[in-house]
């Protein structure tokens, strides 16, 4: 199958075109949302941290809540938001990304947003993760590292990345019922976006 063969479709309404092949899909808030609770406190550090200065007392961060993200890959990422509101829920809102340019993280996607930083005029498009725990040594050790075990932390490690940061989506499969998950990459997905095979950004 040649994809040139087949007529595009361009994006789907209200997709916002990132570049670099990042696209924002909706569902998105039509107004911007006040974040409060462990959210807005995740959100208010980054501010900070980017802007150099902390922000007035009292003040609360507000943002459009953007459901989800096409990959460069082809992948689309959901997210908590919309998905903890669906009756058959998707296990495609993990996700593994860059931290500090340089080691691997994994996470789940709460909500995408864009902020626009004070200092440099810049508008960053971001993504609000739980950040589960760094890959249980003794079990990447006894597996030769072919297994990835780590722990789900919720509210309690929450962290806000840029979308370019992204690597792929992936998927978090629960071991037994306290809080651990094996790591499961989408092994084939790179020879499968060569040959045209990726999520349709129109479908929801």
């Amino acid at each position: 199958m040649i994809p040139s063969l087949f007529p595009e479709k361009g994006l789907p309404a209200g997709a916002e075109d990132l570049g670099n092949g990042f696209v924002l899909l909706r569902a998105r808030d039509e107004f911007h949302q006040v974040v409060d609770g462990e959210y807005g406190t995740a959100i208010l550090t980054f501010l900070e941290e980017e802007e150099g200065e902390a922000a007035k007392e009292g003040w609360l961060p507000r943002v459009a809540r953007w459901a989800r993200l096409r990959l460069p890959n082809g992948q689309i990422v959901r997210s908590v938001w919309k998905e903890a509101k669906m009756t058959t829920v998707r296990p495609s809102r993990n996700i593994k990304y860059l931290y500090d340019k340089a080691a691997i993280r994994y996470g789940e996607v709460q909500f995408f947003f864009q902020a626009t930083i004070q200092h440099t005029g810049k508008e960053h498009t971001l993504a609000l993760v739980s950040v589960y725990s760094d890959p249980d040594p003794e079990v990447l050790e006894e597996s030769f590292g072919t297994v990835s075990q780590c722990d789900y932390f919720g509210e309690d490690a929450l962290e806000v990345i840029e979308v370019g940061d992204i690597e792929a989506g992936i998927g978090m499969i629960p071991i037994g019922d306290n809080g651990a998950y094996f790591v499961a990459e989408k092994l084939g997905l790179d020879i499968d976006a060569m040959g045209g095979v990726e999520e349709d950004m129109h479908a929801d």
